[in-house]
């Protein structure tokens, strides 16, 4: 989905909102140069967190940033993976169990984030 100036809305729904159960949700918007570093490192998605009418509590995407490494002699060029994530978290009207489990699946998301660098 995209704004109306081109700005991606990366939403963790399905198209149409179901008719019961959770609605609405949580989104990542990139402006223009950031798109282009997302579609760099892959247009890599993940969304987590247990499903609720076709959407998930959790979402995630990787930006593949450019970045300057000096040295003594000269400069280059290197890629980092930048992972930008969102949450929602259960309201204080949720049992803490409930509560627990959410952040049980936001440690659970964060392992899937790689810890290796890109390559240059």
């Amino acid at each position: 989905m995209y704004l109306p100036k081109g700005q991606p809305m990366i939403h963790h729904s399905p198209k149409s909102q179901p008719n019961q159960g959770a609605k609405g949700g949580i989104a990542i918007i990139l402006c223009p140069k950031m798109m282009e570093s997302w579609k760099r490192g892959g247009i890599i998605i993940r969304q987590g967190g247990e499903t609720a009418g076709e959407t998930t509590r959790l979402l995630s995407v990787d930006i593949k940033i450019k970045t300057v490494v000096r040295a003594k002699t000269k400069s280059k060029f290197k890629h980092l993976r930048l992972t930008l994530m969102t949450s929602y978290h259960p309201t204080s009207r949720y049992l803490d169990k409930d509560a627990s489990n959410f952040n049980q699946q936001v440690s659970t998301m964060l392992n899937l984030i790689p810890t290796k660098q890109l390559s240059s």
